[in-house]
């Protein structure tokens, strides 16, 4: 029996997502299920999902939104999916490019369990041995992302933008029932339900040993006028 579902939100990811490390890693990885999200992908990605699926059927599921509804709905979906209909114990979400390798997200819901964490996220923060690579455009976003948002919400994070999250199942319901109010931040909505709710949630921020970029990414210098928006509208909605 799964103790660690894996959430993996897909849009028009044929040619990006890195199918055959994800298969060794559930060779070698009993505890693992993973629910794939295509959310309105528009090339292949069904078809080449459901092909993946059908040679791991015990292992793996898919949500598939008929038209695009944007990353958070998609996370929202696939934590929801995992929550009702799996029995895992810890249930989290990874990008589809594998810039955090499975394997290693495998060791941060590892340490989570031996910790009984409510949840663990990995962070890119640059040390000895350790190997990270990221655009400048996406360091320096992420950087006044979290600058901006500590100063209004005091989280004491420093990365909120990673995408490699993981939460105990007792607290899925509390952190995603509701649908976010943005599509780019909602990593940061989650944090500030986390700091703003009635019970206290033990948590931490894993210095992730290897992250590297791949090509292709969602967020560009175009993305950063909604990122603004969206900003705003985290101070508007979450502000007390």
């Amino acid at each position: 029996m799964s103790t660690f579902s894996i959430v993996i939100p897909c849009y028009n990811e044929a040619s990006r997502i890195p199918l055959d490390r994800l298969s060794s890693f559930l060779l070698t990885n009993a505890e693992a299920h993973i629910i794939f999200v295509n959310d309105g992908s528009t090339d292949e990605t069904f078809q080449k999902l459901t092909a993946f699926i059908s040679q791991y059927p015990d292992k793996c599921d898919i949500v598939s939104h008929e038209e695009r509804k944007g990353k958070a709905s998609a996370v929202q979906s696939g934590m929801l999916r995992a929550l009702h209909d799996t029995k895992a114990q810890y249930i989290g979400y990874l990008d589809a490019d594998f810039s955090t390798d499975p394997e290693e997200f495998f060791l941060l819901y590892l340490y989570a369990q031996s910790h009984q964490l409510d949840y663990i996220f990995g962070s890119r923060i640059k040390k000895l041995n350790a190997v990270i690579k990221r655009n400048n455009f996406r360091h320096y976003a992420g950087r006044f992302i979290a600058t901006l948002t500590d100063g209004w919400f005091k989280l004491g994070i420093y990365d909120t933008q990673c995408g490699a999250k993981c939460f105990k199942r007792e607290i899925v319901s509390t952190l995603f029932e509701k649908p976010f109010k943005t599509k780019w931040l909602f990593d940061i909505e989650i944090f500030i339900r986390i700091k703003q709710s009635e019970t206290t949630f033990s948590g931490y921020e894993y210095p992730l040993q290897n992250w590297i970029n791949a090509r292709g990414s969602k967020i560009n210098l175009k993305s950063f006028p909604q990122i603004l928006k969206e900003l705003f509208l985290l101070r508007r909605f979450y502000a007390k």
